[in-house]
């Protein structure tokens, strides 16, 4: 979604709604978004942007420790 997002936004298209990002990233895409940010260079300049998904990260890893405690 990420690359789709990329692609449209250099060709000033349509873009992919951040709601939707981070609902992926919260379905299990924290992976994949931290890699797109990386290789895409997309949406890494965005200090707001980071700082939610960095959010939903942190919540996603105290879920999991909780979980497996």
């Amino acid at each position: 979604v990420m690359f789709y997002d990329k692609k449209r936004a250099i060709n000033e298209q349509f873009r992919v709604p951040e709601n939707v990002l981070f609902l992926l990233t919260i379905l299990g895409g924290s992976g994949g978004i931290f890699a797109a940010m990386e290789i895409l260079r997309h949406k890494s300049s965005k200090s707001s942007f980071k700082l939610k998904v960095s959010i939903i990260v942190l919540v996603q890893i105290v879920i999991l420790y909780l979980i497996t405690k």
